[in-house]
């Protein structure tokens, strides 16, 4: 094998691997988003997030 093959073969690895982080970071998203809370003012879930974030 070449350097030039390795350097490919990194470089493939590497697309992979933002590949896999986005849908871990998006598995989250959504999981959340999912997530039921518990409100007392009868607020959605999602406007629950949305107030602690900003």
């Amino acid at each position: 094998m070449s350097a030039d093959h390795i350097w490919r073969g990194l470089a493939i690895a590497e697309v992979f691997r933002g590949i896999a982080e986005r849908h871990r970071q998006q598995s989250g998203l959504f999981a959340e988003l999912l997530a039921v809370e518990e409100d007392p003012m009868g607020f959605p879930p999602v406007w629950n997030r949305l107030a602690r974030s900003t």
